[in-house]
């Protein structure tokens, strides 16, 4: 009884059995609108977000950006208040990520497109980028 709140539940138990069984193809769907983000992310880096530094997803959907070549020492704070954007504060993985903030891109595409018009709007006001 004292461990029976760790233990699998059976709906949990049957939902990831049918996963592994039958959900392939919602899996490579996913991994493809996953992947459309990236390459949106990744030209974008390279086209509007040159002077941003970038550490392009690996095995993962988060990105790496280093935002203290700009100036902006705490850019979560930053876009979040300029754009309306939140970010994971770099800092948050110690104290070597003060100045970069860690992004999710897997999210809605247009939402995606959104968060970086209104990132590069906020750094372009200022006269950053």
């Amino acid at each position: 009884a004292e461990w029976s709140e760790h233990q699998t539940a059976t709906i949990g138990a049957i939902a990831t059995t049918t996963a592994y069984n039958e959900g392939d193809l919602w899996f490579q769907d996913a991994f493809a609108y996953v992947r459309r983000n990236l390459a949106l992310f990744d030209e974008q880096m390279r086209e509007r977000f040159a002077d941003v530094g970038y550490i392009k997803p690996q095995g993962t959907y988060i990105a790496w950006l280093d935002f203290s070549p700009l100036g902006i020492d705490d850019p979560a704070a930053y876009f979040l208040e300029k754009a309306q954007v939140a970010l994971t504060d770099g800092r948050s993985c110690g104290e070597t990520g003060a100045g970069c903030v860690r992004v999710n891109i897997a999210m809605p595409y247009p939402l995606l497109v959104e968060c970086l018009d209104r990132m590069y709007g906020a750094l372009h006001a200022d006269g950053l980028l």
